[in-house]
């Protein structure tokens, strides 16, 4: 009878850790299709400021979950994937190292006092290069 019991609670320990292992591989999988999506929102519309408005001295490239801009001055903005905290981490120039989680409900990055990443790192562009870019 103990054997039994023993056998059932180790099954429902390895029923229980396959759910939640399969719920963290959506959650993942989904952390990094929102986190692609904006990493290449945000390219999209540098190549379409670039075009439009002949920013001839604006450096930027993407790839491996790894954005950086790098301004007529210098400047270096990286915006990046960080898998572990499931967050968009934005290094400026301006604001330094700010961190944002996915908001659902908003469907944009969100900083903890509330700002959406994609409009800091806009105002930041404007600050540091006069660049305007929705983004």
């Amino acid at each position: 009878m103990r054997a039994g019991f023993i056998l059932r609670r180790i099954h429902g320990i390895a029923m229980y850790n396959n759910q939640r292992d399969l719920s963290s591989m959506t959650d993942e999988f989904h952390f990094h299709a929102y986190a692609n999506a904006t990493l290449q929102h945000i390219f999209d519309q540098l190549e379409q400021a670039y075009d439009d408005e002949s920013l001839e001295d604006l450096d930027y490239d993407e790839g491996s979950g790894i954005l950086s801009i790098v301004t007529p001055s210098g400047q270096t903005f990286i915006v990046s994937k960080h898998g572990p905290s499931q967050q968009l981490w934005l290094a400026s120039p301006i604001s330094g190292g700010l961190h944002a989680d996915f908001n659902e409900s908003e469907q944009e990055w969100l900083l903890p006092d509330g700002r959406d990443l994609k409009d800091v790192l806009a105002e930041d562009l404007v600050t540091t290069a006069g660049i305007r870019i929705r983004l």
